[in-house]
């Protein structure tokens, strides 16, 4: 699977910074979502161990009838290098729903009153469907290399590390998925020696990462999918259409060993995939206007569907709180990041 890095643009690569820049960006940063109309409460989520690559995590939480202007063209060019993308803002409904769809590990209060956190009906279920979710969502990134041409480093590099919790929340360790937990200790040894020698990490370093990706990946669906055998009817399993971003995405039930093939064939880079990723805009055009079929394991694919009968009370309050948060986000906070990645699968 290792044609991935053929033909493919690196861009984005990591700055270095200090941590006294990270403190006054984060300063910066909680400032103005303090002042936000509707203010309820500041979390931080998450820790700067690279100067760098380390992204910057805020979340604010709002009450839900008030519309909050975007704060990111507030921010300082150095701000918002540092953070990243844009902080995540929730409606305080949602936020009290929130471990229906996501997993906030190490949340830390910065200020105001923290609503009350709701459980769902079944926790371990709902890890499952995160696990599932997230490590779609990294094979599905790794299609958008592929079509695009282009891979922006440091955000890549982030995401990667991100895999981690994916495996966590599916249960699996490395006798379970060895290839997979073998990349993510590779990615944590990358970001932690990007900075360290003579010489940053380049491409070539990245690239190294991303050859190995696809396969590690793999690995990790199919432990989870083993896991899922007993818990899972395949009857339910069908084919399922994303949203969003995502849209030209369509993943399809594939078992061992066509799978590995079937993956091989859709993470390779589409002809003039290195021309298209020196142009960021034909990049998007091309992704836009893809129409792709992604091979998952079909014990994977039947939880992604959400319609296992005795789950359904499970599945609905998903639906309903992922749907209600992107109904305010799209039209209450336009300009932020959402929490959770349930969004393309509901």
């Amino acid at each position: 699977m290792s044609t991935l890095t053929r033909g493919v643009r690196y861009v984005s690569l990591p700055e270095p910074r200090e941590h006294t820049a990270y403190r006054a960006a984060s300063e910066e940063i909680e400032a103005l979502l303090c002042e936000l109309p509707g203010f309820v409460a500041l979390y931080r989520l998450g820790s700067v161990r690279h100067p760098g690559i380390s992204d910057l995590d805020r979340i604010a939480v709002v009450r839900a009838a008030d519309r909050v202007p975007s704060i990111w063209p507030r921010l300082s060019a150095d701000a918002r290098y540092i953070a990243m993308h844009g902080p995540f803002l929730v409606d305080a409904d949602t936020f009290t729903a929130h471990r229906w769809f996501t997993h906030l590990a190490g949340l830390e209060l910065v200020a105001g009153d923290g609503p009350a956190i709701e459980q769902p009906s079944d926790p371990d279920r709902c890890d499952l469907h995160l696990a599932a979710e997230g490590l779609a969502l990294l094979a599905i990134k790794l299609v958008q290399h592929a079509r695009t041409g282009r891979v922006k480093v440091r955000s890549t590099l982030c995401e990667f590390h991100a895999m981690r919790f994916s495996l966590r929340l599916a249960g699996l360790d490395a006798e379970a998925a060895p290839r997979a937990f073998a990349f993510v200790d590779a990615v944590r040894d990358t970001r932690q020696a990007w900075f360290a020698g003579p010489r940053p990490g380049s491409g070539a370093t990245a690239a190294r990462l991303m050859a190995d990706a696809p396969a590690a990946v793999l690995d990790a669906l199919l432990a989870l999918d083993r896991r899922l055998i007993d818990a899972i009817s395949l009857a339910d399993g069908a084919d399922v259409a994303l949203r969003g971003s995502v849209s030209p995405v369509r993943l399809v039930a594939c078992g061992e060993p066509q799978i590995h093939e079937a993956l091989a064939a859709t993470v390779r880079p589409a002809p003039g995939a290195a021309l298209i990723g020196r142009v960021r805009r034909l990049g998007a055009l091309r992704w836009r206007t893809s129409s792709v079929r992604l091979p998952m394991p079909p014990h994977v694919l039947a939880l992604l569907t959400q319609t296992r009968e005795g789950a359904t009370e499970l599945h609905r309050t998903r639906r309903r709180v992922i749907s209600d948060y992107a109904r305010f986000l799209g039209t209450r906070g336009q300009g932020y990041s959402q929490i959770g990645l349930g969004g393309p699968f509901a």
